[in-house]
């Protein structure tokens, strides 16, 4: 027996509660049923378990993963995973209860779960999150498991460091044995990525879990030059000092030619400019102010309306003729 579309819907979902709703009483006959099939399709294809995540309910969400509650089910948003959904949130409890029930499950917990997890969860800047499954990847070999943890770490970091997330890059750079490496997303290495954006106190952490400062490597540009060299021409004062202290060179040249001691006495010099016209501004402001003053002093000691006329003439600047004689 066949059922057009619109019947089988009707058998489908003849059964499901529907919340109440107060978005429906003063509503046009179309938002109305737009609503409604909206409800139709949340109620019939989510379970108990992911309206419980939605809601970041999670003494729900662990009494029903005790239960026997699918956590591998499909949130219903794009993250393909409830894991991942609760990571991106932020949601520690939730993710410890899913974390669980997936390790316990049968099928145990996909690979691409933790990493979309950890994704997500670096994105929306939550370290604890991050920590915590970086730390419970342990369902595979001790062999399997390390370079799992290093692959999502270095995946990760580079994101981390151009969005400034310094917590995150933190947690990540934990598990780091080395954060010598070239990520072909941005285009650089961390440290390169960490004085582009001049994310000093990043470009510390990485120079102390030991960045070398005159690195190259066969994928990189040289456009740039070394990092000391590109935070010379960006003018960051704090990672120049930084890369300094760390050894780095300052004689390698970038694309135009120039190195990091061209840049640093061209920013010496047009920070000395800026000075003196700063002052030449603070001179001609007093003197303004002084003329002023002066004008206001003696304004009482003029005579005739021509006199005060040609002193204010010789005190203006603007080339008016309103204060002449008429």
């Amino acid at each position: 027996m066949q059922f057009r579309l619109f019947e089988r819907r009707k058998l489908r979902t003849e059964n499901v509660w529907f919340a109440y709703d107060p978005a429906l009483i003063t509503c046009t006959k179309s938002q109305y049923q737009s609503r409604r099939r909206y409800q139709v399709y949340e109620h019939a294809n989510y379970g108990p378990l992911v309206r419980a995540v939605h809601r970041s309910a999670h003494e729900i969400v662990s009494l029903l993963v005790m239960m026997g509650f699918d956590p591998a089910a499909k949130p219903g948003t794009p993250h393909r995973c409830l894991l991942a959904y609760a990571a991106s949130n932020g949601q520690l409890e939730i993710t410890e209860a899913i974390l669980d029930g997936l390790r316990a499950s049968e099928k145990g917990c996909p690979t691409y779960f933790i990493e979309e997890a950890v994704s997500a969860a670096a994105t929306n800047r939550h370290p604890l999150v991050v920590r915590h499954l970086l730390k419970n990847v342990h369902r595979e070999s001790r062999t399997r498991a390390s370079t799992l943890i290093r692959e999502l770490c270095r995946a990760n970091l580079p994101g981390a460091i151009i969005g400034g997330r310094i917590s995150v890059c933190q947690a990540l750079l934990v598990w780091l044995r080395t954060v010598d490496f070239y990520g072909h997303q941005f285009h650089g290495t961390p440290l390169q990525l960490a004085v582009r954006r001049g994310h000093s106190t990043i470009v510390r952490m990485l120079l102390m879990k030991g960045a070398k400062p005159d690195l190259v490597l066969p994928q990189m540009s040289m456009e740039e030059g070394s990092p000391l060299t590109e935070a010379a021409r960006l003018g960051y004062e704090a990672i120049i000092d930084a890369l300094t202290v760390a050894g780095a060179k300052d004689d390698v040249r970038d694309a135009r030619g120039l190195h990091a001691k061209d840049y640093l006495k061209r920013n010496k010099e047009r920070r000395e400019q800026e000075e003196r016209d700063r002052q030449r501004a603070r001179e001609a402001q007093a003197e303004q102010q002084e003329a002023l003053r002066r004008l206001s002093r003696a304004e009482h000691t003029f005579d005739t309306p021509g006199t005060i006329n040609a002193r204010m003439t010789a005190t203006c600047t603007c080339g008016s003729s309103y204060f002449h004689d008429r």
